[in-house]
């Protein structure tokens, strides 16, 4: 149980870190699947700029309040997924 909420805890670091295009959660950190899915899905659904320069002004503020939810769920359902699934590195490549 405390591996999953340590799980948890990194993957919605992540989404947030994502959001505001902070830092790195690459492979070189050691960071695993989950983090690095959920970090990646977030940067490219919740682009502050994009937001304010063209959604806003164009879409509106009832398509931008339901695309920051679903932004926000997004990164962590697939950094979820992401973490459980297996991953068998192929012969002559490095393991975790």
């Amino acid at each position: 149980m405390k591996r999953l909420m340590n799980r948890s805890l990194q993957i919605w670091m992540c989404v947030c870190a994502g959001a505001l295009a902070i830092g790195s959660a690459g492979s070189t950190a050691c960071a695993g699947k989950g983090p690095i899915v959920a970090y990646i899905t977030a940067w490219s659904m919740l682009g502050l700029q994009r937001t304010i320069v063209w959604e806003l002004p164009l879409m509106g503020m009832e398509f931008v309040a339901i695309k920051t939810l679903s932004g926000i769920l997004m990164p962590l359902l697939a950094g979820l997924i992401a973490s459980r699934i297996p991953i068998v590195p192929r012969s002559g490549e490095m393991r975790d």
